[in-house]
């Protein structure tokens, strides 16, 4: 019976995030899982994938359903990060945050809801930063389809041509 009124047991199912940076003069693509600490703040796990830019869409599709499935709760009290903590940033290689920042595009792939059967891949526009460009798609999409939609999400936020 206590167990019916335990917290965690009532609410086990959360909405579950990646988020992915592109450089083209970097030619790179870092990858980043996020965990979920007890405040409900998202944060981005240190382990990252990097993979190159271009990447082939099989491949980039792949490495973002794996980081998908990373998500997990983990509580950290994150008072005391700085942003040069920020794991994308380490894996990056660029000696400062305000460089990472000027050279990397963020995409966010997030799941639709706590279920995460769908997965919403999205990003801002870079001609008009009021605009979000984002695509829908089952999460059990083929990674083929899920890389090919995550780079028509960058272009269309890079050019503004959807």
């Amino acid at each position: 019976m206590l167990t019916f009124f335990n917290k965690k047991t009532i609410n086990s199912s959360h909405v579950k995030h990646v988020s992915l940076y592109i450089s083209e003069q970097e030619e790179k693509i870092i990858i980043a899982p996020l965990y979920k600490n007890n405040a409900g703040i998202y944060y981005e796990q240190e382990k990252c994938s990097v993979l190159k830019f271009p990447a082939e869409a099989t491949i980039l599709g792949d490495e973002v359903i794996k980081s998908f499935h990373l998500f997990k709760l983990q509580d950290k009290n994150l008072r005391d990060q700085k942003l040069k903590d920020w794991p994308a940033f380490i894996h990056s290689k660029l000696k400062t945050v305000k460089a990472f920042e000027s050279l990397y595009f963020k995409i966010r792939i997030d799941g639709v809801n706590a279920g995460n059967i769908f997965i919403n891949i999205e990003g801002n526009t870079t001609t008009d930063n009021d605009m979000i460009i984002k695509s829908s798609l089952p999460a059990t999409t083929d990674t083929k389809a899920i890389g090919e939609r995550i780079m028509k999400v960058y272009k269309a936020c890079i050019t503004g041509i959807i």
